[in-house]
This record gives C-alpha cells, sequence and structure tokens, in this order.
C-alpha cells in the first residue's frame, strides 16, 4: 500500500526521457566516491544520506537506514513529510539528475537485479519484503 503521491512522484521521476514504466521499487539507493577514501551514499525519495570510507560500509549503513525509514513511514501511512525528503547536498543532485538521464543506468535500476554497479559508483533499488 503506497500513497497515490509517492507513486507519481517515482512515475515521473524514474521514468523521464524514457517510454512510461510501472516503478517496480520504492527507492533508490546511490553510493559514489566523493573522493578517493570517501564514499557518499543517499536514497530518493526519502532523502536519507550518509559518508563513510568505503563503498560496502556506505551501502550497509544507508541499506539499514532505508528500511528503518521504510518501515516508520509505512506506520504512519506514509505522510508526504516523510516520503519525499528530497536532495538537499547539490553533489547528491548531480549525480542524481545523472542517473535519471542515462538511459543504460535506469534500464539496470528497472531491471529484475536493480543493481548498477562501476568501481566509482553503486545503485540499487529498495524493494520492501511483503
Amino acid at each position: 500500500m503506497q500513497l497515490a503521491m509517492l507513486q507519481n512522484t517515482a512515475r515521473r521521476v524514474f521514468s523521464a526521457r524514457f517510454r512510461s514504466k510501472i516503478e517496480s521499487f520504492n527507492a533508490l539507493l546511490i553510493v559514489y566516491e566523493v573522493e578517493k577514501g570517501t564514499w557518499r551514499g543517499f536514497v530518493y525519495p526519502y532523502g536519507e544520506t550518509i559518508e563513510a570510507n568505503t563503498k560496502k560500509k556506505t551501502l550497509k549503513t544507508l541499506r539499514s537506514l532505508v528500511e528503518a525509514y521504510y518501515k516508520t513511514a509505512k506506520q504512519y501511512d506514509f505522510p508526504e513529510h516523510l516520503v519525499n525528503g528530497g536532495l538537499t547536498n547539490p553533489m547528491d543532485k548531480t549525480v542524481f539528475n545523472w542517473a535519471v538521464r542515462n538511459k543504460d543506468f535506469m534500464d539496470k535500476a528497472h531491471s529484475k537485479s536493480g543493481v548498477v554497479d562501476s568501481k566509482y559508483y553503486y545503485a540499487e533499488t529498495f524493494k520492501p519484503q511483503a
């Protein structure tokens, strides 16, 4: 059970510039290397962010945050102020805008695995357990 607002936002953002697709996930986690030894991650649309010294550590912490965040939002029937945190960091906004405009990236995000991986960034989709 998701709010129509969250579904419309996800559909607009995740399907921008591409033929329409039904969103196959609730959130997008992106982790990227800021500089050697510094990784940053965020979750769209929740707005959660984290920085750590490895990709693995950043992703692990981000996964924990998004699970907790989703459970809290679900408990309160997905209120708008919890499910649409937005991105406030300019670097996160730049990375996000690049990701949603990149056809290969979005095709992989919408794939069955929902994973996009490279040496300098990693993304995965958040699909809550039933």
